[in-house]
């Protein structure tokens, strides 16, 4: 079917690139574990309840915001570096006759394959130790632990628009770059690359 085309041809690609992929949806999702976490324990109301949690949480609201715009630089470096080392691939790509469009749409399924992957594992692992980082909170507190294991919907709110935003931003750098390069600068790409997974999908 059409409608499969490219996002099969991005499943494709991504496995074929799994070398590059793997260690770039592991850092992502280390980093949405990292923001659930922090999200959680700033919204957490068995520490606001305590004495000094309250400050507590005003810096774990300034480490969410250093958290994003870390994540943001890291994430933008990789990226640069993973769409580099394919351009001969993309190059290829417009050679056999997609255009411009065409690959943006393949980038694009790509992204939210990453997104939704990076997302439900990196949310899954920050729910499952989040209660941990709660009881060394406490501790760090010197205060007795209450409460017990629970799932914040504004956590992962939160973690979901920053990451599904950064997402967007470094999909949007990689279609001007990819925009402003010939097949012939992509072909002229210093890391080499194997063709021999490049064969289109039937539509």
């Amino acid at each position: 079917m059409k409608t499969l085309f490219y996002p099969k041809l991005a499943v494709n690609g991504m496995k074929k690139n799994k070398r590059l992929y793997l260690p770039y949806i592991l850092t992502l999702v280390a980093m949405v574990m990292m923001m659930y976490i922090t999200a959680y324990l700033a919204r957490s109301e068995n520490i606001a309840n305590t004495n000094r949690g309250v400050f507590a949480q005003w810096c774990l609201w300034l480490g969410i915001i250093v958290i994003g715009i870390f994540s943001l630089i890291f994430l933008f470096y990789s990226y640069f570096v993973l769409i580099k080392n394919r351009g001969k691939e993309f190059g290829l790509y417009n050679i056999l006759g997609m255009n411009k469009r065409n690959i943006a749409r393949i980038l694009l399924c790509e992204s939210l394959f990453t997104l939704i992957i990076s997302l439900l594992c990196g949310l899954a692992a920050g729910i499952l130790l989040s209660r941990l980082a709660e009881l060394c909170m406490f501790r760090l507190l010197s205060i007795d632990p209450v409460g017990n294991l629970s799932v914040d919907a504004g956590a992962i709110a939160i973690t979901a628009a920053v990451f599904t935003a950064i997402t967007i931003i470094l999909l949007l750098s990689a279609f001007v770059r990819i925009g402003r390069l010939s097949a012939i600068n992509l072909l002229q790409s210093e890391k080499p690359v194997s063709y021999t997974h490049l064969t289109l999908p039937t539509k």
